[in-house]
């Protein structure tokens, strides 16, 4: 049976890393943010989808790893900047960091709430 479909945009994983540091160079000379569509458009795929299927190809799952840790990096280190809702929906949207909230009650009739956000991306 003959295969159907459309041709691979990428077959070496280099080919693809050489063109995500075109993306990452350009935004940076930009002053603009590193984005997982914005990385995906910029290969030339449709939408972020066609880059996380990649990951799933044995040969470019080091590559796609490496260049989506470039951008969490690059989102992380905004944390501490004053309004950073934006970034924690990012990470939270494409790299699976989640909110969790703990709540403290003591004999008192006290609470403690505290709430974090945890990078769940090792889980």
């Amino acid at each position: 049976m003959a295969k159907v479909g459309r041709p691979l945009k990428y077959e070496d994983p280099e080919k693809m890393y050489e063109k995500a540091m075109e993306y990452f160079d350009l935004k940076k000379s930009e002053g603009k943010p590193y984005t997982v569509v914005g990385l995906a458009l910029h290969l030339g795929f449709a939408d972020k989808q066609s880059l996380i299927d990649y990951a799933n190809r044995d040969k470019f799952s080091f590559t796609i790893k490496a260049i989506k840790s470039m951008i969490e990096e690059y989102l992380e280190e905004r944390l501490d900047e004053g309004n950073c809702t934006g970034t924690i929906f990012n990470l939270k949207n494409n790299f699976g960091w989640k909110d969790k909230q703990e709540v403290e009650s003591k004999s008192d009739n006290t609470h403690r709430i505290e709430r974090v956000i945890i990078d769940n991306s090792s889980d």
